[in-house]
């Protein structure tokens, strides 16, 4: 397994959505995006889709 390390990351952005309710009800996916953590490597699956 590679090790990587935050310093590495540098410079990387890591792109999600966030769900709200609209004011109609449905659902609404606003992007986020944010510097990319260590963290993000370790907890990112794919759950298919």
């Amino acid at each position: 397994m590679a090790k990587v390390e935050q310093k590495q990351l540098e410079g990387l952005v890591y792109r999600t959505s966030k769900v709200i309710k609209g004011d109609d009800g449905k659902k609404k996916y606003i992007p986020v995006e944010r510097a990319l953590k260590l963290d993000d490597l370790l907890a990112e699956s794919d759950k298919g889709g």
